[in-house]
C-alpha cells in the first residue's frame, strides 16, 4: 500500500486524485465555473412553466452539477469537487468511510451533504430568508476562532457547521442566479428580442 506524499491519502496504482498532485487544468476550471454560471439559467428557462419555485429550481441545478462532478471525479480520477469547494484536502481534517479518506475535508463534506439535504427546505420553503443567513454564522465563527485564537475545531464540529452553512450557500446561490435571470429577461424585453 502506498500513500500520496502530498496529501497522505492512499494511492490507487500509484495514482492520487488530490489537487496538489493532480491539479485541474485551467480549461477544466473554466468549464466548471462556466457550467455554474450558465446551467442554472438554462434550467430556470426550461422549468419556468412549472409550478416549482425558482429557489428550488436553482438549488436543484446546483445539486445536479455536484452530482455530475462526483461522477466525473470517480470516472476520470479528477478532483472537481475539491476545486468547486476550494477544499484544502488535509487528511487530518478529512472523514473516513470504510477506512478510506473522503476526497473533501469534513467541513466541505458537510456543505456537500447539506446541499442535497437543503433541497427539501428549498422545495417546501420552511425557513424564512434570515434563518438561511443565520445558519451560515456558526461556520464563520468556528473558522474565525480557529484562525485568530489558539483554538482547534474538530471534525464533528466542522461537519455540523458545514451542514448548516449549506443552507446559506443554497440561499445565496439561488438569489444570485435569480437576479441574473431577471436582469437577462429585463434586457430581452427592453431590446425587444
Amino acid at each position: 500500500m502506498s500513500y500520496c506524499h502530498q496529501c497522505g491519502r492512499e494511492e490507487l496504482n500509484g495514482f492520487c486524485t488530490c489537487l496538489r498532485r493532480n491539479p485541474v487544468t485551467k480549461g477544466e476550471a473554466l468549464i466548471l465555473y462556466g457550467v455554474l454560471l450558465i446551467f442554472p439559467q438554462v434550467f430556470m428557462i426550461l422549468l419556468r412553466q412549472t409550478s416549482l419555485n425558482q429557489d428550488f429550481v436553482v438549488s436543484l441545478s446546483l445539486a445536479l452539477i455536484l452530482f455530475v462532478a462526483t461522477v466525473l471525479d470517480a470516472l476520470m480520477h479528477r478532483n472537481y469537487l475539491a476545486l468547486f469547494f476550494g477544499c484544502h484536502q488535509r487528511t487530518e481534517r478529512s472523514l473516513k468511510i470504510l477506512n478510506k479518506l473522503l476526497p473533501l475535508c469534513a467541513r466541505c463534506t458537510g456543505i456537500y451533504v447539506g446541499i442535497f439535504i437543503g433541497l427539501i427546505n428549498q422545495y417546501f420553503n420552511w425557513f424564512p430568508w434570515y434563518v438561511s443567513i443565520l445558519l451560515g454564522v456558526p461556520l464563520l465563527i468556528d473558522g474565525i476562532l480557529q484562525k485568530k485564537k489558539k483554538y482547534t475545531s474538530n471534525n464533528f464540529r466542522r461537519m455540523v457547521t458545514g451542514l448548516l452553512f449549506a443552507q446559506f450557500v443554497l440561499f445565496a446561490f439561488s438569489k444570485y442566479q435569480i437576479i441574473i435571470y431577471d436582469l437577462i429577461w429585463r434586457l430581452i424585453i427592453y431590446l425587444h428580442i
